[in-house]
């Protein structure tokens, strides 16, 4: 729950930095200088992270694939070269 609420805040802080957001006291304004950067450099990171998710699955499954046959090989071969007990 700590680390949510941390994230959330932190986002929302990151937000306003990237807009170039400006707060006067004396008559309280709020104004956003750049919002839509912010908004786009958002959607940039959320990009790279699906990508990343994307790929790190995609090789996850071929790893996976891959030691599957190597070990389906591997005791395929061990049980050719077992010598026969019925010979014995």
């Amino acid at each position: 729950m700590k680390y949510m609420i941390f994230t959330i805040i932190l986002t929302v802080i990151c937000f306003f930095w990237l807009a170039d957001t400006t707060i006067t006291f004396s008559p309280f304004t709020f104004k956003c200088e750049r919002p839509w950067h912010a908004v786009g450099m958002f959607m940039l990171i959320i990009g790279i992270a699906i990508t990343n998710v994307s790929a790190y699955n995609r090789g996850y499954k071929k790893g996976a694939n891959d030691g599957v046959t190597e070990f389906k090989d591997a005791l395929i071969e061990m049980i050719e070269s077992a010598p026969d007990k019925e010979k014995q």
